[in-house]
């Protein structure tokens, strides 16, 4: 009897943890508490899925032309791109960055005359956790190879965020 009731208690307890993660996910004032607490879920079980899903969402749609460190290909690299872009602005950027450069926003208009007007296809289908995995595996990605410079660049955008006028440390 024991050898059939771990196999149940384990498994019932993941679809459990499925469930209430879905439920944060379901619930915009719970999802924007996880992910502005600091914690991207607070269920810390299913990080390690998470990342391996958001690594794979960046293989499948953005490998090609970006690097996840600061190696420079057809695109912008992606290293630290977490601490130096609000996640706000990355959301929108990543689901639209055509409407975000029509919108005369000049950091976009920037990247885009550097990199000679290289399109970015525009990813509507990856709002929500989506969107939430492919950044957390940036950040984690960032952190894995340079935890010193990710948190340098974090706190010189969060002190230029604060003072707008201000844009030199």
């Amino acid at each position: 009897m024991k050898r059939y009731l771990v196999p149940f208690v384990l498994i019932a307890c993941r679809v459990c943890n499925m469930n209430a993660v879905d439920k944060v996910y379901d619930r915009p004032d719970l999802r924007a508490e996880a992910l502005y607490s600091g914690r991207l879920d607070p269920f810390q079980d299913d990080l390690p899925a998470r990342i391996k899903n958001g690594k794979n969402i960046f293989m499948v749609n953005c490998a090609a032309c970006h690097s996840t460190t600061n190696k420079r290909l057809t695109g912008p690299p992606l290293g630290h791109v977490t601490a130096r872009r609000p996640r706000s602005w990355l959301e929108k950027y990543i689901i639209n960055n055509a409407k975000v450069k029509a919108g005369g926003d000049k950091y976009a208009n920037k990247l885009s005359e550097e990199y000679n007007r290289a399109g970015m296809p525009i990813y509507v289908a990856l709002k929500g956790k989506p969107l939430d995995d492919l950044l957390l595996f940036l950040e984690n990605d960032s952190k894995s190879w340079d935890r010193e410079g990710y948190d340098l660049i974090k706190r010189r955008a969060d002190s230029i965020a604060a003072h707008p006028k201000r844009t030199t440390l």
